[in-house]
């Protein structure tokens, strides 16, 4: 459905997988939806991670080396940031091959260059109109949350308005603020690294509120500290 998500992630996150290895031997792997904005955007941005792009950084640089209209809600944003990327090896081809029209290119860490095919319309969204007390809400969790959501306002406002349910995805942004905070004013002596740490853990279990899920979505968060409450403490009713 337009500006959804897939109903099976675990699913999703293996096909991706699975076209990226095809792509990667040389195969065509042709990418689409409706419009070629939102869903193909989160599998190319998918798909950037697996080349070693970082997450936080993967949306961006689809917006910028496939379409500037690129996924477009901020749930299928925070979707993209929480694919679990994977480093692999691929048959290496030189980063100063022409990129076919109609392709997207990228060099990986390792100077590796891979290709996929994009060849799919695109359109802009319509948006909706955000209501005042909607805004005031949505700076309110930014400056909170301002060390790790970097976004620009206008940029985050852009993205709630094209969101089907933008309360829905408002709240959420919310719960995930009023967690951090508490979490950080309880932690007198918190770091930086700590601090991401914490923000990521947080960020998953606004999918899946789920020692399971969250493990398995951030592997390393087996050595943050009071993990089981940051855990709780998202699941709480009223959180």
């Amino acid at each position: 459905m337009d500006f959804g998500l897939p109903v099976d992630t675990p699913l999703a996150h293996r096909l991706i997988a699975e076209a990226f290895d095809r792509a990667r031997s040389g195969q065509l792997v042709e990418v689409g939806c409706a419009a070629g904005n939102g869903r193909t955007g989160c599998i190319i941005a998918c798909m950037a991670i697996l080349t070693g792009t970082p997450a936080d950084e993967a949306v961006e640089w689809t917006r910028s080396h496939y379409c500037l209209h690129s996924i477009d809600t901020s749930e299928q944003e925070r979707w993209v940031e929480a694919f679990p990327g994977r480093k692999r090896l691929m048959t290496p081809r030189s980063p100063g091959d022409p990129i076919p029209e109609g392709h997207v290119g990228a060099v990986d860490q390792d100077g590796k260059l891979w290709m996929l095919d994009v060849s799919v319309a695109m359109e802009v969204k319509p948006s909706t109109v955000l209501t005042s007390e909607q805004i005031a809400r949505i700076e309110a969790f930014k400056e909170i949350l301002a060390e790790h959501e970097t976004t620009s306002l206008q940029h985050a406002l852009a993205n709630f308005g094209r969101d089907r349910t933008p309360e829905r995805e408002i709240r959420i942004w919310e719960r995930i603020a009023r967690v951090y905070e508490a979490e950080v004013r309880a932690r007198p002596q918190v770091n930086e690294v700590e601090r991401k740490l914490l923000y990521r853990v947080i960020f998953a279990c606004s999918f899946d509120a789920g020692m399971e899920n969250v493990l398995s979505m951030v592997p390393a968060a087996k050595s943050l500290p009071e993990l089981d409450r940051v855990v709780e403490r998202y699941g709480a009713p009223g959180s």
